[in-house]
């Protein structure tokens, strides 16, 4: 019997108190992120940092800020890419959002699906689309 990684008989054994003080004590944060929650903050597979501008904004605005140019991403969980990866589209698919009608958010009850605002520190903005939203042929969902 392999016994490697096992603890040793006698061994202090780990309470959940324990456990749950080393995640507590665990640092929240790196030094080289911005001061803030995670809610707040996203990074693109680029790199490029986006901060929050705007926690809910109507399909009217979405709209507008995607036609003048505006990044989009899709977050079809709702975690902000802590639980599943965030969906970041190409300029032509935004540009093809851009086309299409304005987004539609559907509700349910489980969740409500939102549109957020978002910008990097060079200003240019990002529309963050987030669980049950229906846009163009590009998220259906």
């Amino acid at each position: 019997m392999d016994t490697e990684g096992m603890p040793k008989r006698g061994a202090q054994k780990r309470t959940f108190a324990d456990l749950l003080q080393e995640v507590e004590d665990a640092p929240q944060r790196r030094e080289t992120d911005p001061p803030g929650d995670r809610w707040d903050r996203l990074t693109d597979p680029s790199g490029r940092r986006w901060r929050l501008v705007a926690e809910d904004i109507d399909p009217g605005r979405a709209q507008e800020l995607v036609t003048a140019g505006a990044a989009v991403a899709w977050d079809y969980c709702g975690s902000r890419g802590w639980a599943e990866p965030i969906v970041w589209l190409t300029k032509q698919e935004a540009a093809q959002l851009a086309r299409s009608a304005p987004p539609q958010l559907r509700k349910n009850k489980r969740h409500n699906a939102s549109l957020s605002e978002w910008s990097d520190t060079d200003g240019m903005p990002l529309v963050l689309a987030s669980m049950s939203v229906r846009w163009g042929k590009l998220m259906k969902s």
